[in-house]
């Protein structure tokens, strides 16, 4: 969804790519589809969509996205210099910043810095959330699957954020769930509250 991201910005300001942008690609692979997303929120009862708005995410229930052209993925990442956040294009370099993301994907920005602790302090979190599974290798189609038609518990307050980073935030280099926000330092409810754009940027400069 980075590469949505970019391509809005890009055709927004109506600016030329680098010369190297049509040149033959290597092959690059998108590990989680955002079909997942978008069949997931198709999938949400009513009361699952109330939580979704509550906890600040009520733009992504239009989210339908279901495939990422491999081509414009390539051309994006090639243009993309971490140490600045920018895209490097022909003659000038574009920032990415918060606004943009909360733009294109509407997710909450300029709240509080979005805290991890510890496992020892979220164990019984954790633990709650496994138990869901008969097995630890768990994957983004697995646990979307898990909440059609599951109640608005704790664990689908955890499952709806860690579907939702996996797909748009912090894609895994490997097949399984990235966990991370199992450590999300306060409640579920207050999702609402915490700078997800700075945190989607946090993440994709780390990657």
């Amino acid at each position: 969804t980075f590469v949505i991201l970019i391509y809005n910005i890009i055709s927004s300001q109506k600016i030329q790519g680098p010369t190297h942008i049509n040149r033959t690609k290597s092959e690059m692979k998108i590990r989680n589809s955002p079909r997942i997303l978008s069949q997931l929120i198709d999938s949400l009862t009513e009361e699952q969509r109330e939580w979704v708005k509550d906890a600040g995410f009520e733009s992504l229930l239009e989210f339908d996205l279901v495939m990422i052209p491999t081509k414009l993925a390539y051309n994006v990442f090639q243009i993309f210099e971490h140490n600045s956040v920018s895209l490097k294009l022909k003659d000038e370099a574009i920032p990415i910043v918060e606004e943009d993301v909360f733009d294109v994907l509407g997710i909450p920005h300029g709240g509080a810095r979005i805290i991890l602790g510890s496992q020892e302090k979220h164990k019984a979190r954790i633990d709650a959330w496994l138990s869901q599974f008969d097995t630890n290798h768990i994957t983004v189609s697995m646990n979307a699957d898990l909440m059609k038609n599951q109640p608005v518990s704790d664990n689908f307050k955890l499952n709806f954020p860690i579907v939702m980073s996996n797909v748009l935030i912090e894609i895994p280099t490997h097949s399984y769930v990235e966990r991370q926000l199992l450590r999300f330092d306060d409640s579920l409810d207050n999702c609402c509250n915490y700078n997800w754009a700075e945190y989607l940027i946090n993440s994709l400069v780390l990657g």
